[in-house]
């Protein structure tokens, strides 16, 4: 039976309209079929900050200061105090209400008492799904073992509601920018007539022509510095070198029914997988030579960093597994540690989304460990 939103929302304002939010309620999307995805944890500063950038900032498109709309956040939390898990589309209504944001999703415009109102501009934005996970908030599900076995709830952001990857939903992502978008285009258009200038107008006096009989030790290289964005896209990928040579695509290691890790890769780059037995946190031994490859790595990309997220699967409590899959990222980190990586080459990040999966509770229960893009 779907689940009527109204009502929570009409606790707050019984004159809400409904059509704002079944609005409301499509925006969000396949996030609210998870439970960590129906709240909004207020404890976490980092989902508060999506809540600010994706909802706020494209989704209403509003200019204000990023300290004016954190007081809203905080004046709708204030406002819902009664409760400690706080109504994701509750919160979202609200937050237009309070912003004076309504008439984004057809209803009236008015800001509440208090309310900043709306600034210029309104982004353009889809039915995206929102899907936002916590290590340190509410989290989805996880393990067959009773609730009541479980470890205790997480602060560390890591959502559960996995398999996580198998089908990713993100808030939605509003091309539109707010009211800069043009200011991007047009630098993007200067960059691009840079480029072409550079790299087929200017010409090199000094460069020695390259045929095929040049030998490539007169062949001159550029007199200038590559470009920025050249280098940032060389430090976004791994190294070409032996230490993942002979990784398989992802999807192509069988997943255990247990404890165990595999070493794939995703997009080109190696993601490491270690998969634990039901409510427990021991790393596999097969992890061990997995760990060597990324030591091995970072010797060779000094400032590279290795993300680390964990999962669970959807049965039991939800705020108790999220304290579970907190603790598996940090059991593998410390493998890491142990094999000689430096804690500092290590960080745990929080998945950016959770998703409804295939329901394989084995593939749900593990740790990912990957190489950070550069940022």
């Amino acid at each position: 039976m779907a689940q009527d939103w109204a009502i929570d929302v009409k606790r707050y304002d019984a004159d809400a309209d409904d059509g704002v939010i079944n609005a409301i309620v499509n925006y969000c999307g396949i996030a609210l079929q998870s439970r960590d995805g129906q709240l909004v944890a207020y404890k976490d500063q980092k989902e508060l900050d999506l809540v600010r950038e994706n909802y706020l900032k494209k989704k209403l498109g509003l200019t204000n200061t990023d300290s004016e709309l954190d007081g809203a956040i905080a004046a709708v939390g204030e406002r819902m105090k009664d409760v400690t898990f706080k109504n994701r589309v509750t919160v979202y209504y609200l937050l237009a209400q309070h912003l004076g944001a309504l008439g984004i999703f057809g209803g009236a415009s008015t800001a509440s008492s208090g309310g900043l109102g709306l600034a210029a501009g309104a982004a353009a934005a889809g039915a995206g799904a929102l899907g936002i996970a916590s290590m340190g908030g509410a989290a989805a599900a996880d393990d067959a073992t009773p609730a009541a076995t479980i470890s205790a709830a997480p602060a560390v952001s890591e959502p559960a509601a996995e398999p996580a990857y198998a089908a990713r939903s993100y808030d939605e992502d509003d091309s539109s920018g707010g009211g800069l978008s043009w200011l991007w285009w047009l630098l993007g258009a200067l960059l691009l007539l840079g480029l072409i200038w550079w790299f087929f107008l200017r010409g090199d006096k000094d460069a020695v022509p390259v045929t095929s009989e040049t030998p490539a030790s007169e062949v001159t290289a550029p007199a200038e510095v590559p470009s920025e964005d050249a280098a940032n896209v060389a430090a976004a990928a791994p190294e070409a070198d032996d230490v993942f040579a002979g990784v398989t695509a992802e999807g192509s290691a069988a997943v255990p029914t247990g404890s165990g890790a595999t070493l794939e890769l995703r997009d080109g780059r190696p993601v490491a997988k270690v998969y634990f037995n039901t409510a427990k946190t021991d790393v596999s031994d097969q992890f061990a030579p997995i760990a060597e490859k990324f030591k091995a790595y970072l010797a060779k990309n000094p400032g590279a960093v290795l993300g680390i997220s964990g999962y669970n699967d959807p049965r039991g409590d939800a705020a108790k597994n999220a304290e579970l899959s907190k603790n598996r990222a940090q059991a593998v980190q410390a493998d890491l540690v142990k094999a000689g990586i430096a804690e500092t080459s290590t960080e745990l990040i929080k998945p950016e989304a959770v998703t409804q999966g295939s329901g394989d509770d084995a593939a749900a229960r593990r740790v990912e460990v990957y190489i950070k893009p550069a940022a």
